[in-house]
Order: structure tokens, then C-alpha cells, then sequence
């Protein structure tokens, strides 16, 4: 998802990044792309490519439903171990 803010560029990176898949179940082509800590709590830096990952629909809908600071410490490790594994 994007904002006005200009984010074209760093949107492609990212889908370059995850190679299009969803971070959280790779089976499924990459969907969403969505802001670990909230804009809400960034509004100066949202767009920090560490702050952002890739996910299906499905998976977007997930991390929002509930428990959202345990999903932010998930998705944290696992952007983490993307970036080690294929990064």
C-alpha cells in the first residue's frame, strides 16, 4: 500500500526483495506491501525499506486481526532471515 508520498521506486525494490512472494507463506505471489511499525508511529519514516515486507492478502489480513506487537517482533525476524537467506 502506498500513501501520497512518493514511494514507486522503493515499492519495486521491495517487490524485488521478497521476488514477489509473501514473506509469511512463499507459496503465494506477494500482494501487499505492508509497514511493520504502523505510519501512524513513524509519520517521518515509514518508507524505511526495513520497515517494510511483502504479503499476500490473506496474510495482510492476518497480522492486522490481532495481537499486532507480537506480529511486529514475527515479522521483524522473518524479514530478518529473508534478507540473510536470498537478500
Amino acid at each position: 500500500m502506498t500513501s501520497t508520498k512518493t514511494t514507486e521506486g522503493l515499492d519495486q525494490k521491495i517487490w524485488k526483495l521478497f521476488k514477489g512472494r509473501c514473506l509469511l507463506n512463499p507459496s503465494h505471489p506477494g500482494e501487499v506491501i505492508h509497514e511493520i511499525e504502523f505510519r501512524s508511529q513513524k509519520p517521518n519514516d515509514w518508507t524505511d525499506p526495513e520497515n517494510r515486507v511483502l504479503l499476500c492478502n490473506e496474510c495482510h489480513n492476518l497480522v492486522h486481526s490481532k495481537d499486532i506487537a507480537l506480529w511486529k517482533m514475527e515479522l521483524t525476524k522473518l524479514r530478518k532471515e529473508w534478507i540473510e537467506r536470498y537478500g
